[in-house]
């Protein structure tokens, strides 16, 4: 399972930037219930994976490792 938690000021901040709209909730206690939900399917995936909005940051794979032969 990999988690993702948010800092306690940018869950309490009302003017926070967006991040991921689906991270929004209709009003901002559910949006701030959203972001400190430590199992809300949004922010934790169990299958190994980043959740979605994490997923591609970074390059992974034969893209990683074609980086890594060029940078290295």
């Amino acid at each position: 399972m990999l988690p993702v938690s948010f800092d306690e000021k940018y869950e309490n901040d009302p003017n926070r930037p967006t991040l991921f709209l689906q991270y929004m909730g209709a009003t901002e206690a559910d949006t701030q219930a959203i972001l400190r939900a430590s199992r809300d399917r949004l922010l934790v995936s169990n299958d190994g994976r980043w959740p979605a909005y994490f997923q591609n940051l970074l390059h992974e794979g034969h893209n990683r490792d074609r980086l890594a032969k060029f940078t290295g």
